[in-house]
């Protein structure tokens, strides 16, 4: 199985600056497809990938979906559990991964009634929650 060379993977922050913004079904299923790369090749990843996957993920963060946010949440979390976000590019990653399970349960059914969306911020809370929990502990970079 091969994973695409790093000036493969989507440049999400150059789309914005043409205003192509992508559907968030089409960031989820590509959020999706990375996670299980990352899930079955493993130790396999070499650093460059890695930092490309990082890179690329950092540039989500501010992502309004909640549906995206949850499937980076899983991809966070998959990465973390490979201990892929020690170095300081997944610094970002982690405290989004606390923000997101930080988020008050009254703001996140908030959020999903005004959004219409079918996955909410609780969803996306709920999995934040449970991945920093089993990262607690796990020493951030420092900067």
């Amino acid at each position: 199985m091969r994973l695409s060379a790093p000036d493969d993977l989507p440049n999400h922050q150059e789309e914005r600056k043409l205003g192509l913004e992508p559907e968030p079904a089409v960031l989820c299923g590509t959020l999706e497809i990375v996670r299980h790369l990352v899930q079955r090749l493993g130790a396999t990843l070499d650093t460059a990938r890695v930092h490309a996957i990082l890179s690329a993920v950092v540039g989500l963060v501010s992502a309004p979906s909640f549906r995206v946010r949850l499937s980076m949440t899983q991809l966070i979390g998959a990465l973390a559990t490979r201990g892929y976000l020690r170095s300081e590019v997944g610094t970002p990653l982690l405290l989004f991964l606390i923000r997101q399970a930080a988020v008050p349960a009254e703001d996140a059914l908030e959020g999903r009634r005004r959004t219409g969306e079918t996955v909410g911020a609780l969803e996306t809370r709920s999995v934040a929650a449970l991945h920093a929990s089993a990262h607690h502990g796990a020493p951030l970079p420092h900067r």
